[in-house]
């Protein structure tokens, strides 16, 4: 929902912020800035000084959180940009970036932009470049099959691996179903089909929908490709300029959209020093699994696991031998790879065990982080957590895309203020040798070849 100041100046500048719940948003987004540690000062600063173009990454990380917490953490993230907005003399507008497999907090935060009441909401989950999309009121991911590259296997995603996620897991087929089940019936769903947009189009479609949706209302429309999400924020603008107040949340394409930014394609990074580079695996899902198998046998290198089990009783123990060993790593082979436990017991599948496996993860990556030249982050809420608490970083700029859905940020570690090149790889993105590509990808160019 636009959420915009009191001065409605024709002059002021309208800045898009984008409030991520975890870093993967910037997927589709290049040459913008991230808030990886939001608080008013430093919302402050950018908007007073100017993002660049006219959208501002706000990195939140609730989905790592318990729901109160996460819409706590939103309400006083939207007051304190609405109260340094004023200052700098700017309006804002704010967008929810969802995850494209239907995680998260999704109603509970939808509601906390609108002021704790239930609005009327665009929800656009379709990622068509790594294979989300809507079609007839349900989402699929899209696949190959593994005997025939060139035919396309339309997947449910209530019947993928990432609705069984521990926290955020759902059985709704449909969207229907899903807003049903995942909003405990306090949303009504209005889908907005391919039937509908060969009768007036998809902009004119989207558009009557939301002006038609009553209060509590979640507009979801079908979305098979990028062309597709162009309409959808015709219509949601043809409706906003009739008057009619929308919270918006989405996937990363639309938010770009929405944003005016593009994504860039990357094909080297730079890496300063001695080429040391450090992969991170906090990510449990499957497809991760496999990608840090395929990294294993090709580099020859093993990943060094955290214990969890351990880690309950003795975390700074366990935590400086890991480090100790990953820094040898480093100096010696120039890569070093550290990774979470790959089948989580069902007594370590909660928040707060998470939480704890993930602080010390970022305490190993802080004590290793002065032999570093170069990180990849493989999960979204470990990417978050690795940059701004195990490096320290603030602020982060996205430089590009090295591959579809996976981005390249730049940013300054704590310390001694040294420029790192960072790599956010979505847990649900890629394929089996993705890690061992962008590996590649970042040898290119200074250290040593694996």
């Amino acid at each position: 929902m636009d959420s915009r100041n009191q001065s409605e100046s024709t002059s002021q500048k309208e800045i898009t912020i984008v409030l991520d719940d975890d870093p993967t948003g910037t997927q589709s987004v290049s040459g913008v800035s991230v808030i990886l540690q939001p608080d008013y000062e430093t919302l402050r600063s950018e908007l007073v000084q100017g993002p660049i173009g006219n959208a501002l990454y706000v990195l939140t990380n609730t989905r790592a959180l318990p729901q109160a917490q996460a819409v706590a953490l939103l309400i006083r993230i939207k007051a304190d940009a609405e109260r340094a907005a004023v200052e700098a003399n700017v309006a804002v507008r704010f967008l929810l970036r969802s995850d494209s497999t239907l995680r998260g907090h999704v109603f509970a935060e939808m509601e906390a932009l609108s002021g704790g009441i239930r609005g009327t909401a665009l929800f656009v989950p379709a990622f068509p470049e790594c294979g989300r999309v809507t079609r007839g009121g349900v989402h699929y991911l899209l696949t190959n099959s593994n005997e025939d590259a060139t035919t396309t296997n339309w997947i449910p995603v209530a019947a993928t691996e990432f609705a069984q996620d521990p926290v955020f897991g759902y059985k709704g087929a449909t969207m229907q179903e899903w807003v049903e089940e995942v909003s405990h019936g306090s949303w009504k769903l209005k889908s907005v089909t391919l039937d509908d947009y060969a009768n007036i189009g998809i902009a004119s479609a989207v558009c009557r929908a939301l002006l038609e949706a009553e209060q509590g209302t979640v507009v979801v429309p079908d979305a098979q490709s990028y062309e597709d999400l162009l309409r959808v924020a015709d219509g949601l603008r043809m409706a906003e300029e009739q008057g009619k107040e929308v919270i918006v949340r989405s996937a990363s394409t639309f938010a770009s959209i929405r944003c005016g930014l593009k994504s860039r394609a990357m094909e080297r990074v730079a890496m300063p020093g001695s080429g040391r580079l450090l992969i991170v695996c906090g990510s449990h899902t499957a497809a991760s699994s496999r990608q840090l198998k395929q990294l294993e046998r090709h580099t020859g290198e093993t990943a060094i696991v955290l214990p969890t089990q351990q880690l309950l009783h003795h975390e700074q123990i366990a935590a400086a031998e890991i480090a100790e060993r990953l820094a040898v790593k480093l100096n010696e082979s120039k890569l070093a790879i550290v990774a979470t436990e790959r089948v989580r017991l069902a007594e370590h599948g909660d928040l707060a065990i998470g939480a704890l496996v993930m602080k010390a993860l970022t305490n190993v990556v802080a004590q290793v982080a002065p032999y570093c030249d170069g990180v990849i982050a493989k999960g979204g809420i470990t990417s978050a957590d690795v940059a701004s608490v195990g490096l320290g970083a603030d602020t982060a700029y996205v430089a590009g895309q090295l591959e579809p859905g996976v981005s390249l940020w730049l940013l300054k570690a704590k310390g001694n203020g040294r420029e790192i090149p960072y790599c956010v790889v979505p847990g649900n993105v890629g394929d089996e040798g993705t890690l061992v590509r962008l590996v590649r990808k970042f040898n290119a160019i200074g250290g040593s070849s694996q």
